[in-house]
């Protein structure tokens, strides 16, 4: 689920050493759509379906580093959707899931002040 509600299924390559994150986004009633995002902060959002189309963004950062949870607090243990996960919290407002057994991503929750 996304931050307005909506059900998706996100699958993310992660690809540090050639600037890249790319992720394959299938919201339950929309458009599949593909987010190739690289380091220097340039993001393309497309679809291939007979629309074709296609976003370009440009954001001040790239991609996280891999060492981007260096200086977090570590908070413990907690479960998220059937997962139990360390959690960390970063720079007061990232708070990071990640399924202990696999070390995989299991949930994100920026915090931006609003509810």
């Amino acid at each position: 689920m996304n931050s307005t509600g909506n059900l998706q299924v996100v699958d993310l390559w992660y690809d540090w050493p050639n600037g890249r994150n790319f992720n394959i986004i299938q919201a339950q009633l929309g458009k599949l759509k593909y987010d190739l995002e690289w380091n220097n902060g340039t993001s393309y959002i497309y679809t291939l379906d007979s629309d074709k189309e296609c976003r370009v963004l440009h954001f001040e950062v790239g991609i996280l580093r891999p060492d981007w949870l260096d200086g977090a607090n570590y908070l413990g243990q907690r479960y998220m959707d059937g997962f139990l996960c360390n959690v960390w919290e970063k720079v007061d407002f990232i708070w990071y899931y990640e399924d202990v057994e696999t070390k995989r991503p299991v949930y994100w929750e920026f915090y931006t002040g609003s509810e």
